[in-house]
C-alpha cells in the first residue's frame, strides 16, 4: 500500500514538473525585426516592405508598406535615419498601408526604418520592424 502511494506521488510530481503549460502570453502580439518580406507566423500582418533609394543628386526616396489580413487595420511609420555614431532619425512619414516621402541628403550612411503595426477594433495586435540600407 505504501509502495503504491509512493509510486502515485512520484508520478504526480513528475507530471507536474514535466508538463507544458499554456499561457495567454503565447497568444500576445509578436514583435520582430527583419529586413522585410513575408512572415508566415504573423498574426495580422502578412506582408511588409521598406525601401530606400538615393539618387545621384542626393534625393532620398523612402517608402514603407504594411499589408494586413482581412479585418485588421494597418499603420506604417517610415523613418529616414543617418548613422553619425548611432542611428538618428532625420525625417519621418506616416500613413495607413503606405507611407512615403523624400528628403535631401548629403554624404554619410543612411537607412530606412519602418514600423509596421496592425490594429483590430482600435487595439494594437502586432508590431514589426523592417529596414532598407
Amino acid at each position: 500500500m505504501k509502495k503504491n502511494l509512493l509510486t502515485i506521488l512520484c508520478a504526480a510530481a513528475l507530471a507536474t514538473c514535466c508538463s507544458v503549460g499554456v499561457s495567454a502570453e503565447e497568444f500576445q502580439p509578436i514583435e520582430a525585426e527583419n529586413r522585410g518580406g513575408v512572415l508566415p507566423a504573423a498574426i495580422a500582418i502578412n506582408n511588409y516592405e521598406s525601401d530606400l533609394s538615393i539618387s545621384s543628386s542626393g534625393n532620398a526616396s523612402c517608402s514603407g508598406f504594411t499589408y494586413v489580413r482581412s479585418g485588421y487595420t494597418a499603420s506604417t511609420y517610415v523613418e529616414l535615419q543617418v548613422n553619425d555614431g548611432g542611428w538618428r532619425t532625420v525625417a519621418s512619414w506616416s500613413g495607413g498601408e503606405k507611407a512615403n516621402g523624400s528628403y535631401r541628403v548629403s554624404g554619410g550612411s543612411y537607412r530606412v526604418r519602418t514600423t509596421h503595426k496592425a490594429y483590430k477594433n482600435g487595439s494594437l495586435i502586432e508590431t514589426l520592424y523592417s529596414y532598407d540600407y
